[in-house]
């Protein structure tokens, strides 16, 4: 007499989903976020932004000849 292993093996169908996947990407997410943030934080203020001259700057004297 074999035994019956039907019971014992699962077919695709019946096979649970992983659980890992539902717990590393909101891991992933949270870590990127405080990586960004923390990385925000530590640039210089006005770091790579274009500022504008101030509107009661003098223009210069080249652009007058013209």
């Amino acid at each position: 007499m074999t035994p019956d292993l039907s019971h014992a093996t699962a077919t695709p169908a019946d096979r649970r989903q992983p659980m890992w996947p539902w717990l590393l990407m909101p891991l992933v997410a949270l870590t990127m976020y405080l990586l960004l943030h923390t990385a925000k934080d530590s640039l210089p203020p006005n770091n790579g932004h274009h500022t504008e001259a101030p509107a009661d700057s003098a223009p210069s004297e080249d652009a007058d000849s013209h």
